[in-house]
This record gives C-alpha cells, structure tokens and sequence, in this order.
C-alpha cells in the first residue's frame, strides 16, 4: 500500500563458522542493527504530512466525493498513513466515514501495529478507546506489543499491557515480545513486561530462553531483571549452549560473572561436550576466562545428556527394584495371612475342644449315668 520506514532487526543469530567447528553450532552473537524510526527527520516528516492531512481534510468537508471502490481503498491507506503519523484526527475522520479500524496493509499490518511500531502514543490511545482488536498479528505473528517491544517504546508498550493485551504472544520463531527486548538490551521494557506477567522461560523454536538470549547478546541489565524474575541460568538450547557458554565464547567477561554469582554451573557440558571454559578457551576470551577461573570452585559435575547405555540400565533397574518391593510385599502380607488363619484355628479348637477330650468326657458321663441317672443329670 505504501512505503513505511522499518527497523532493520536481524532476531536470529548469524552463525559464523570459524576453522575446526561444527556449523551446527552458535558461534557468535546476533548482529542487531535497529534504525530508529523516532529520529528528527522522521519527526519532520510526519509534521508535514500531518499539514498536508489537515488541508485535504478541509478540502474533503468543503466537497462531497461519491463513495467508489476506488475512493473506499484510498481512504483505507491513508486511514494507515495516518497511523503511522500520529494523525489522530485523520484516524477518527475515516472512522466516522466507515473504514474499518482492522483494515490491513499488504504484511497484514492493523493501524494499532502501525502506530505501536512507530511509537505513536496518541494513534495507539485512540484506536484502543475505540475497541480495536489488540492481540491482531500481521503475516510474520508479530502484534503490536511486539513491534512496540521491538522499537523500545516504553509508553506504547504501559499503554498496551494496560489495555490487558496477551503479554506472551509469539513471532513464527515462537520469540516473545520479552525475548525480543533482552536480545537487544531494552532493560525499561523487559522490567515492564515482566511486570506485566511475561512468562521468562518461555522458549523459542531453538529452545532459547529471553536469558540465553540476553547472554548471547551481553546485555546484563534485562539478564539481572530475568534472572530477579526466576528465570532459569543453565536453561539449554538445542545445542546444549547455557548461557554462561555464550557469554564465555563470546568474551562477556561482566555478563560470565553475573551467571557464577546466581549459580550458574560451570561444569556442564554442551552436545559435543565442551564446558564454557572449553568453549572460551578455543575462542580466545581471556576475559571471560578469567571469570570462570575464579568461579571453577563452583564447579558441579552435572552433565546435560546421559548416554544411551546408562538410560537403559536405569530403565532395566526401576522395574527390578519395583518387582522386588512388589515381591517382598506379597511375602509379607502371605505370611501374616497364614498367621492369622493359624490363631483362628487355634481359638475355635479351645472353644470346641480336642477330640480326645470329647471322648473322656463322654465316658465319664456313660459311668454316672449307670451308677444314678438322676444325679448325673444334675436332679436330688
């Protein structure tokens, strides 16, 4: 529909693959490159388009236009256009003309995204009053909290999270509006969505945390916030890189300390075995080095994969320790069993009596009866 000035955000790591290392394998942090999109000569732009908006507004109330489709699709772009200016007026004009305030640009963009992206408070405030769709995500499932996230918007982003917009609505990467903003270092932001109910160890489609994310990229102030928050510090990736592996290849001597301090594990190993200080010595980090060196008495053998000859011992083990328990039970409860039916048994034979004592008494009451029937029947 038209041209809009983007950020330019890689969000996913560019592995580059030095002599010797499996490509499998990160290698390097994310190249971020945001272009600010509130610069003083956007600002003038948007100052000129907002007078130019005014006149042909004027102009439009002054003439009556017939309604074609031709006439519904320009209103349409410029009812965007004005999002992305902060035209507010323009904004409630084209409503009040019937645009639809979920109409979409070409990359399924709404004008609430438009205005989030571009930190437009105003343009977000109206179109919230009047009940758009807040969760709406345009072709790449990013939503306007996560364009706002992305562009470090910090008003835009109190605004939506007080609106109750979804705090954890993921990108097609399952990346989070929190992830988005630890991976760039936007400390003001993730304290917000954290305090918004942001989930911390939520994880993408690599298995990265906002944490790893934040490691990776070496930003100690959203990695403090997350780890304050509960996140997890030796939560893996899919290569088996924790964080304090990322920070040590990638020499973030500040960001290796702050991981030992909260208890990061500086024994565990990734899928091809190595160790942050394995993995920081290859890349030559002195500085993060030296970190672990003074944290190597924290150290706790605690390997991130059992082999696979180990899981089946277990496996074999648990049912055996559980047929034994089961056996031993059933023992138990056999032998009480016969020890109960015993003391019965014994119990009625006393009430009965012996079956030689039957027969004594028998002939005892045979002898009284032929000496004197009636004393033996017990009459004087």
């Amino acid at each position: 529909m038209f041209q809009r000035m983007r950020e330019n955000l890689v969000l996913d790591p560019i592995p580059i693959k030095p002599a010797g290392k499996s490509a499998a394998e990160p290698t390097a942090a994310p190249v971020i490159s945001p272009q600010k999109s509130n610069s003083s000569e956007v600002e003038e732009q948007r100052k000129k388009l907002r007078e130019e908006r005014e006149k042909s507004r004027q102009k439009e109330l002054e003439e009556t236009v017939p309604e074609t489709e031709e006439v519904k699709l320009q209103r349409e772009k410029t009812f965007l256009e004005d999002a992305q200016y902060d035209y507010t007026d323009g904004l409630k004009d084209a409503l009040e003309k019937g645009v639809n305030i979920e109409v979409q640009d070409e990359e399924g963009n709404t004008a609430l995204i438009i205005a989030a992206e571009f930190g437009n408070k105003k343009a977000v405030g109206i179109l919230l009053k009047l009940k758009c769709k807040k969760n709406v995500k345009n072709k790449k499932r990013e939503t306007a909290l996560y364009r706002a996230s992305a562009g470090n918007f910090h008003d835009v982003v109190r605004s939506l999270l007080k609106a109750k917009v979804k705090v954890d609505s993921y990108d097609k990467e399952r990346r989070t509006p929190l992830m988005i903003a630890s991976m760039m270092g936007y400390g003001d932001i993730a304290d917000e969505l954290i305090k918004g109910g942001a989930d911390v160890n939520h994880m993408d489609k690599t298995k990265k945390t906002a944490l790893v994310l934040a490691a990776y990229s070496g930003f100690v102030g959203p990695a403090t916030s997350l780890l304050d928050a509960g996140s997890f510090v030796d939560s893996p990736d899919q290569f088996g890189w924790t964080p304090l592996m990322l920070a040590a290849y990638n020499n973030q001597g500040e960001m290796t300390r702050l991981l030992l301090d909260r208890g990061a594990n500086p024994a565990m190993v990734s899928s091809r075995g190595k160790t942050a200080f394995d993995l920081a010595t290859e890349a030559g980090a002195a500085g993060a080095l030296e970190e672990l060196k003074k944290g190597a008495g924290k150290a706790v053998i605690k390997p991130l994969k059992v082999s696979k000859k180990e899981q089946e011992e277990e496996e074999e083990e648990e049912p055996k320790e559980k047929k034994e328990k089961k056996a031993k039970k059933k023992d138990a409860d056999a032998g009480g069993e016969k020890e109960e039916k015993k003391e019965k048994k014994e119990k009625k034979l006393k009430k009965k009596g012996s079956p030689e004592t039957d027969r004594n008494a028998f002939l005892s009451f045979l002898l009284c009866w032929s000496a004197n029937p009636l004393t033996c029947l017990g009459i004087k």
